[in-house]
């Protein structure tokens, strides 16, 4: 009679560190997804904001910041604007090594010049 209290003793400690274990896993699971809509909703905050993003006067940190574009591109903006003495419209960007059409039509509600 004592094993059998032994082993359900056992069972019954098995049983808990297995669901506290489950629990803390969904846990971590749903911190992260709550971080990953977080980070969603402020890219999107940021990218529907009313202020316009010049493109003759933006910062680095402004154009890597846009859809579609990182810092390679962002560069590759800030270098085309020097040589060229500034954007005269938008869809200059198109002329960008990098610069589809995708990333100046996403991004174009936002940009100006």
């Amino acid at each position: 009679m004592e094993n059998s209290k032994k082993s359900l003793l056992i069972t019954a400690v098995i049983v808990l560190v297995t669901v506290s274990i489950l629990f803390a896993v969904k846990a971590v699971d749903i911190t992260v997804e709550s971080e990953k809509i977080q980070a969603v909703t402020l890219t999107t905050e940021k990218q529907t904001q009313t202020d316009l993003i010049n493109l003759n006067t933006a910062s680095f940190d402004e154009l890597k910041n846009l859809r579609e574009i990182g810092e390679i591109r962002a560069r590759a903006i800030i270098d085309y604007r020097e040589h060229h003495g500034g954007f005269r419209s938008v869809d200059q960007l198109l002329e960008i090594d990098g610069i589809g059409e995708y990333a100046v039509e996403i991004n174009r509600d936002i940009l100006t010049v």
